[in-house]
């Protein structure tokens, strides 16, 4: 995994919070749907978002700490999450050697984040 080459410019990185949640939820659902319902929703599809994709599942996570949660921002706005497995490892700036990477949701701008490079 690549961790990344801080800083850029515009782009601030943080770790995330539980008062997060609502902006991690809608980005991980509109990169979902962006991803997967190219040909429409389904039942089973729009179930899968409401439960894994709801602030409410995303506040639970980033309280619990198991899992470490990079946000980037742009002007104020969520453009980047990156999750991990929090394992000896605080982001950024950590080995990415000791870090599993569990999901990556991108919004498309910043020419993809440098061509997917964070």
């Amino acid at each position: 995994m690549h961790t990344p080459s801080l800083p850029i410019p515009g782009i601030d990185f943080r770790q995330g919070r539980p008062a997060d949640a609502i902006c991690v939820g809608v980005l991980a659902t509109q990169v979902f749907l962006d991803t997967y319902a190219t040909s429409g929703i389904d039942p089973k599809l729009a179930r899968e978002v409401l439960d894994g994709y709801a602030p409410a599942a995303f506040e639970t996570r980033l309280s619990h700490g198991a899992q470490v949660f990079l946000l980037a921002e742009r002007a104020g706005s969520l453009i980047l999450v990156r999750v991990k497995n929090s394992i000896n490892n605080p982001w950024p700036g950590g080995d990415a050697a000791d870090a599993l990477l569990v999901e990556l949701e991108v919004v498309k701008t910043v020419d993809e984040m440098i061509f997917n490079g964070i």
